[in-house]
C-alpha cells in the first residue's frame, strides 16, 4: 500500500498530457488492480481504498464527504487528463450526486466560482456578512462584477428588469467599496473617483455619499479649500462647494481675518452672508479694507464699502471736493445700509464747518432732505442697528445744528 501510494504519477504542468505520463499511469494501475486481486477477499478496508485508487465511481461517490471531494477524486483518479473546460461540467454532476450539508454557504461561492456562474457568486458574497467563514472582501466583489459589466457579460439577459438588477448589483458592491476605501483607509479622492461610476439608477445615493465624504474633509489652509473646490466643480457639486467657501469665511472671520473673509464670499458670490458680515463691522473697519470691490461689486453693501472707501480716502487726502461728490454719489444711489448712514454724513460735517464755501446750497439742503427721509423711515431710539451707538441722537442733532446754520449763512451770502 505505501509503495503504491509513494509511486503514484504526478500530472505534468504542461498543457497537454505527454507520452511518458501515460506510460507511468497504465503501469501504476495495473499495479493497483493486481493489489485488488491480491486482497479480494479482505476485510480490513483496504479492498476499498484499492477500488477507489483505481478510479471507482461508486465507492468514490460513496465515501466522499460532499461534491468537492468527488470532483477531487475525479481528477486524480478517474479523468487525470481533465482540461479546464471540462471542470464545470464535471462540478455540476458532483453537486447533483452529493450536495453539502454544512457550511453550505462556503460550497455555494466554491461551486459558482469553478461553474463559472460569477453572476451568482457575486449575489451570493455581497449577501455574507464580514464575521461569516467565505467572506468575501469587496474589492474583489467590485471589480469582478466591474470587469462583467465592462466586458458586456454581466447582463442576466436582455430583459430590461433583469439589466436594471445587475445595474443595482454592481452599484452597490461599487459603493461598499468605495466607503471602505474611505472608511478604512481614508482614500477619499479614489473612493469619490469609484462612487461617481454607478449607473443612472444609484446616482443620488452616490451623490449623498459624496457629499457627505467632502463635508468631512477638514481644511486649515486655503490649498485644501482649493482641491476641495475643484473637488466639486469636477462632479458637478457646486452649492457644496459655495457651502465649503463661506464655512471657510466664517472662520476667517473668526480669526480677524476679514479680507480673506471677504475675499472668499465675494468669489463665491455668497450676497447674503458677505452682507451680514459687512453690516457687523464699523465704518473704521470697512475704510481700513485693502481688499477692491471695484471689479466685482454684485451686492448693495459691496459696493457701498468700495464707494465708502472712496470717499474716506478722499477726505484723508483733504480732496473735500472729491469727498463731496463721492457722498452724494452714496445718498442719491441709496447705497449706505441704515446702520451706516448718520456715521456717513456726520463725517463730512467737520469739512462743513471749516470749509463751508465747498457746498452749495443746493448740497446743504439736498443732506438736509436725505436726513429728514432718513429719520421718518426709522426710528434710531429703539431700531437694533443703532442700539450699538449710545451717541446716536447726539451725533443726529450736531447734523441738524450744522446743515441748518450753514444753510442760513449760504442764504446770507447769496444776497
Amino acid at each position: 500500500r505505501q509503495t503504491l501510494f509513494k509511486t503514484f504519477p504526478t500530472v505534468p504542468l504542461t498543457k497537454t498530457v505527454n507520452g511518458i505520463f501515460v506510460k507511468e499511469r497504465r503501469s501504476w494501475l495495473n499495479k493497483v488492480e493486481s493489489a485488488i486481486l491480491r486482497f479480494e477477499n479482505s476485510t480490513s478496508g483496504i479492498l476499498e481504498v484499492l477500488k477507489i485508487l483505481s478510479g471507482e465511481e461508486s465507492l468514490i461517490n460513496e465515501y466522499s464527504k460532499h461534491w468537492f471531494e468527488i470532483v477531487l477524486a475525479n481528477m486524480l483518479y478517474i479523468n487525470t487528463s481533465i482540461y479546464l473546460f471540462d471542470l464545470p461540467g464535471c462540478a455540476e454532476n458532483a453537486w447533483e450526486i452529493k450536495k453539502p450539508t454544512e457550511d453550505i454557504e462556503y460550497h455555494k461561492i466554491l461551486y459558482c466560482i469553478i461553474t463559472e456562474k460569477l453572476q451568482d457568486f457575486i449575489s451570493l458574497s455581497r449577501s455574507l456578512k464580514p464575521n461569516s467563514m467565505p467572506y468575501i472582501e469587496n474589492w474583489l466583489l467590485f471589480h469582478l462584477s466591474d470587469l462583467l459589466h465592462h466586458s458586456g457579460s454581466f447582463d442576466l439577459d436582455d430583459n430590461k428588469e433583469n439589466k436594471r438588477t445587475s445595474n443595482v448589483i454592481r452599484d452597490s458592491l461599487l459603493l461598499n467599496y468605495s466607503k471602505d476605501l474611505y472608511q478604512s483607509h481614508n482614500e477619499w479622492q479614489f473612493s469619490l473617483n469609484y462612487s461617481s461610476c454607478v449607473s443612472p439608477i444609484s446616482k443620488s445615493k452616490s451623490n449623498k455619499f459624496m457629499e457627505d465624504v467632502i463635508k468631512n474633509q477638514s481644511f486649515s489652509s486655503q490649498t485644501k479649500l482649493l482641491k476641495l473646490i475643484s473637488t466639486c466643480k469636477k462632479y458637478g457639486f457646486e452649492k457644496l462647494s459655495i457651502t465649503l467657501q463661506e464655512n471657510y469665511a466664517l472662520k476667517k472671520k473668526e480669526e480677524n481675518n476679514l479680507e480673506e473673509a471677504i475675499f472668499w464670499l465675494n468669489s463665491c458670490g455668497s450676497k447674503h452672508l458677505l452682507s451680514t458680515i459687512i453690516n457687523e463691522q464699523s465704518l473704521d473697519n470697512l475704510a481700513t479694507l485693502s481688499y477692491s470691490f471695484q471689479t466685482t461689486p454684485f451686492t448693495e453693501n459691496s459696493s457701498f464699502v468700495q464707494l465708502y472707501k472712496d470717499y474716506r480716502s478722499s477726505i484723508d487726502k483733504k480732496d473735500y471736493s472729491q469727498a463731496i461728490k463721492s457722498l452724494f454719489v452714496i445718498l442719491d444711489e441709496n447705497k449706505a445700509p441704515p446702520k451706516f448712514f448718520i456715521d456717513l454724513i456726520y463725517d463730512i460735517i467737520p469739512v462743513l464747518e471749516k470749509f463751508p464755501y465747498l457746498f452749495t446750497r443746493n448740497n446743504i439742503e439736498s443732506l438736509m432732505g436725505h436726513l429728514q427721509k432718513f429719520l421718518l423711515f426709522h426710528d434710531t431710539s429703539n431700531h437694533p442697528n443703532f442700539n450699538e451707538d449710545k451717541k446716536i441722537e447726539t451725533k443726529i442733532y450736531a447734523i441738524r445744528y450744522s446743515l441748518t446754520r450753514n444753510l442760513a449763512r449760504s442764504y446770507l451770502l447769496s444776497k
